[in-house]
Order: structure tokens, then sequence, then C-alpha cells
């Protein structure tokens, strides 16, 4: 969004349009008045050693005699830290016997500060502005002390104590007071058109949960009125201003401000002595709505999933399958480090319900529980293989419901992965199935719900069955973003009777005999699109169905992505085993799988 449209948006450019209003209709009053104080903008620049400042102060009489002046103040300041502010003020002042001023004022303060975020307050304060002293006092007051977050560069999700943290802030409007007592140096007289002034002072901010901000200020300023003679009224200042406090540092600042008036005929037909024309001295305030941040750890959950990573164990491989086993069933967080090499499975590592395994290498993705900002978590160790040789019997990880894996190598056996019937909830990604002699993956509930989601896993199988094997009337099966690669004898994805969405998979490799890329039977369901089937050397079509099986369609569809040019043009029949029946291709060439 532009920056115009964006100022607007969040109100700051509302000063700005009362600030060129008040000029406006100050300026055209004033040849109908012989009024003693004019309006005038003032331009500052302020470097600095921590950040550098820039601000316009429109100034506008609104009534006025002969001893007092109510006036309108309003400003808009910006920062090469991108924090932009705008301030809107009311102020009287009346001069006193002795040569004194008194004055008081009150402004309203609203802030975008560089963390984009916005603040707003009220500023109230008293000034008493002598020949040869000043004194001044300011209360700030914010307008609400609620926490806003705020983005932490490059902040990396830690272990610490078993949990998993993400490192947050949240910013906050502090409320405080400043005060500051000021001398002339009598340098040149008191009513001379060249004046220094010494000031010295101190602040204070404070929040809840926030450090404070409080020290010491000094500034030393140098003023030559009616600097140009062609222009009455004109005031050039120069400066310096030095603070420190414990969150920010040692900040200094140069200082040069030009003032322009708009009612130079009436300086010239009123010329000003030197109480009159502190009249119009700038109200000195704290250039900023002053905020501080407040730094926390917040536990982080892998994202999709509400559940902490909290009792965070890690384990390496070289525990072996029973120090493995163990850690899984103590349930939370297991963190495999593979840096000892693979894993020998024997018997087989059953999870227990909501827990996460992580393979140690691996980035995820975690959100932080209460800010809900997501970072990636590098997984401590090296990928982890949980392997058994391609002839033994043993299913190397059994899944539960609730669970999470992910950055896990599962190599050999007769199955790699397994998730139970009645499991719910199962999320499978990141993962790489290799060499597993019958599925990498089955999934079966002849009738218990059972819902599960596999994503971006890479399957290398030169396998008796499928990569994934999905059974069941009650299986809710999302298979997304996969690589299949390998030889697959009866096909990379059998679905039988299930609802499944498959989207965005990409095939290569060989698809033997009469299957293909995803093989479908019974009364399944299908749904998705996006999956790239180019690639395949195969001796059938793309999408097969066995066992009487079909797929209905509400129009006409297939595994969306261009079919192979050597995929059938029509259906074909043809004998074989498997699925007890005839085997029955059927090849769409549309690019968009539709739902039945």
């Amino acid at each position: 969004m532009p920056d115009t449209a964006r100022h607007a948006r969040d109100g700051i450019a509302i000063p700005w349009l009362a600030a060129a209003a008040i000029l406006l209709v100050q300026t055209a009053a004033q040849g109908q008045s012989q009024s003693k104080w004019a309006p005038h903008v003032d331009l500052e620049a302020m470097p600095g050693t921590a950040r550098s400042i820039g601000r316009i102060d429109v100034f506008a009489p609104l009534l006025q005699d002969d001893a007092s002046l109510l006036f309108a103040d309003v400003r808009g300041r910006f920062d090469d830290l991108q924090n932009r502010e705008g301030n809107f003020g009311l102020g009287y002042r009346r001069m006193m016997q002795g040569g004194w001023n008194i004055g008081g004022y009150g402004f309203f303060d609203r802030l975008r500060s560089q963390s984009q975020n916005l603040f707003s307050q009220v500023t109230l304060g008293a000034e008493l502005l002598g020949r040869n002293w000043d004194f001044r006092a300011n209360g700030y007051i914010p307008a609400s002390t609620d926490a806003k977050p705020v983005p932490v560069a490059n902040a990396a999700p830690v272990l610490v104590g078993g949990t998993i943290e993400l490192e947050g802030a949240t910013e906050h409007s502090l409320g405080g007071i400043d005060a500051e007592a000021g001398w002339r140096v009598p340098l040149w007289d008191a009513g001379a058109d060249r004046q220094l002034r010494v000031y010295a002072g101190g602040y204070r901010f404070a929040g809840s949960g926030v450090r404070d901000v409080a020290g010491p200020r000094g500034r030393i300023e140098f003023t030559l009125y009616d600097a140009f003679a062609i222009l009455p009224g004109a005031r050039v200042t120069a400066g310096a201003e030095v603070q420190h406090d414990a969150p920010r540092g040692t900040q200094a600042f140069a200082l040069l401000r030009l003032r322009i008036p708009f009612g130079g005929a009436a300086e010239a037909t009123h010329p000003l002595d030197a109480q009159a024309r502190r009249m119009t001295d700038p109200v000195i305030r704290d250039v900023d709505v002053v905020t501080g941040q407040h730094t926390f750890e917040e536990p982080a959950h892998l994202v999709g999933s509400g559940s902490l990573l909290q009792n965070v164990q890690v384990v390496s491989t070289g525990a072996g399958e029973a120090g493995v086993q163990t850690a899984l069933s103590g349930g939370g967080t297991v963190i495999l480090d593979g840096t000892a090499g693979p894993l020998n499975v024997a018997s087989g590592l059953t999870m227990v319900p909501n827990q996460a395994l992580l393979g140690g290498g691996a980035a995820i993705p975690v959100e932080g529980a209460s800010s809900g900002r997501v970072a990636m978590f590098r997984v401590p160790g090296a990928l982890p293989t949980l392997q058994a040789s391609f002839s033994s019997n043993v299913t190397l990880l059994t899944a539960a419901s609730g669970t999470t894996i992910r950055g896990v190598g599962f190599s050999g056996g007769e199955l790699g992965l397994v998730v139970p019937a009645g499991s719910t909830g199962v999320i499978i990604q990141g993962n790489s199935f290799a060499a597993n002699r019958w599925h990498g993956i089955f999934v079966g509930s002849p009738s218990q719900p059972t819902s599960v989601t596999i994503d971006s896993n890479s399957f290398a199988i030169a396998a008796n069955e499928y990569a994934i094997g999905v059974v069941g009337a009650q299986v809710a099966t999302v298979i997304t973003n996969n690589r299949f690669a390998g030889t697959y004898p009866s096909g990379a994805i059998s679905l039988d009777g299930v609802a499944a969405t498959v989207a965005n998979n990409v095939f290569t490799g060989a698809y033997a005999g009469y299957n293909g890329g995803v093989i479908v039977g019974g009364a399944t369901q299908l749904f998705g699109g996006g999956n790239d089937m180019t690639q395949i050397t195969y001796g059938a079509p793309c999408l097969g169905a066995y066992g009487g099986g079909s797929i209905a369609y509400t129009g006409p569809g297939g595994v969306a992505g261009t079919v192979p040019a050597s995929c059938p043009p029509f259906p074909y029949e043809g004998g074989g085993s498997g699925g007890g029946g005839t085997f029955t291709f059927i090849v769409v060439s549309a690019p968009t799988l539709t739902s039945p």
C-alpha cells in the first residue's frame, strides 16, 4: 500500500490536513487584522548518532490580545528508522509582570512505529519563560497500554529445557514525565537579536513488563532573531542535544531550525520586544511517543498442530531399537538423531497418541503458541534412517492418533509405516521411503474412522505392491506434494473403497504390467488435481480400476496434469490376477479431476 494511503488509514495524515486548513485561514485573516503575533512554520532537522529526525511544526494564533495568546500547534515528525508521528495541540500563553510568560498546552499524539504498530497518547505541559530563566514540565499519558506484536528478525526457535521455544517481542506505549530548566548565557543583552541558552533536565517513562526509560538530558541553542531583513520574524536556531538512558544508550543530536513567518507585514508594523517574541517560542516536549519492547520466549507447536512441542527428548540411533522405543513410550516429542548411523529395527517401533517424531537435521516450521509467528526450527543432529532387511516381515514404525512423523528415512522391511485403524489426525510429512517390500505407507480401516495426511514425502521403491496403500470405507486420506520414483509392479498409489484427495504429486520411474500411477478399487471417491504423470515409463494407463471397481465423475476428468501421449486413448480391458477379477483401466485426457 502506498505511504500516502497508509498514512490516511492510520490517522497520521489528519494533523497535516488540519495544519493546512489552519494555515490557510490564518493567512487569509492576516490581511484584515493588525495581529501582534502571526502564524509561522518551523522546519527542523536533527541528525543524530543513533537516528536522524525531521519535523515540520505549524504554529497558528487563534485568539489574542496585547498580552495573551491562544494558539494551535500542529506537527509532523519522521525519522530514518521508519517511525512516523503526528501531534495536534492547543496552547495558551500570557505575558506577566517582571518579564515572565506563563503557559500551558495539550497535545493528542499518534505514532506509527517502525514495527508498524499504532500508538496514541495525550501530552499535557506547563512552562514559565523568563528573561534569563526557563522552566518546563510535561506529562505523557498513553491512550492504551495494550501490548502489540513486534517482528523479531532472524530469531530461530530453540530447544530449552525440554521445550521448543520461539523468541517473541511486544511493543508498549510508555507513560512518563520530563522537566528541564534553562539559562540565558549573558553574552548579549536580553533584547539583542541573538541569544544563547543552555538547558538541563531529565525524563522517566515506564510501563508494565518493560524496562524504564529514564535519564538526564542536556541541550544548547543559539537563536538568531530576524535573520533575514526581507522576511521580518524569521529565525534561525542551531544547537545540540544529548541524552542517556539504559535501554537506548547515549544519543546525541545536532539541531537546525528555520522559522518561516506568514505575517511579515504584522511583524514589521509591530516589532516585538524580548518578552513578546518569546510568546511564539517552540513548545518543548519529547519528540516521540515513547515505546518500549518486552522480549520473551513462548512455547511453539508444529504448524497445523495445536500440540505444544514439550517434553522433548533427544535420542540417538546409537541407543538401539530398545532405547528409541523407551523414548517413544514416554510420550511427548522425540527427536531422533541419526549421527550414529541407521537404526536396525527387528521388532518394530510404536508411537503413542499425540506424539511427534522429528528427524535430526530437518527444517520444520513451528508456530508461536501466543503470537502465531512462524519460524523454521532446525532439528539438532543428522537425518535418521530406520532400516531392516528387504526380506524381513517387520513393520518399521506404527503411528497412533494425533501423531506427526517428519524428517525420517524408512528403508527395507515388509512395511515402512503403518497407520492403524481408528487413528485420526496423523501427519506424515517430509520423510523418505526406499526398498520397502510391500508398502512404504499402509493405512487400513474397514470399519473405524481413520484420517491421515501424507505430504511432501519421497518414495523410491522397488516394491511387490504399492508405495502407498489405503484400504477401508472409513478412511479419509490426503496425498499431496509427494514424489514417486523407482519401479512399481503394482502401481504407486492404491486406493480401495476410500475417500481420498490426490493432488500435486509427481510420478516418475517404471510402472510395469497393467497398472498405473493411481489404482482404485471398490467405492472409491477421488478428488484432487495438479498431478504430473508425464515422466512415467509404464505398461499401462495412468489411472486404473481393478476388482470390479469404478470411478464415477460429475464431468470429464482424470488425474490432473498432462496425460502422456503414449497413454492409450481408449478404455482398456484385460485379464489378470489381483483384485479377484477383470482389470478395467480408465484413461481420460482432460487436465482436471472433478469430484464424484
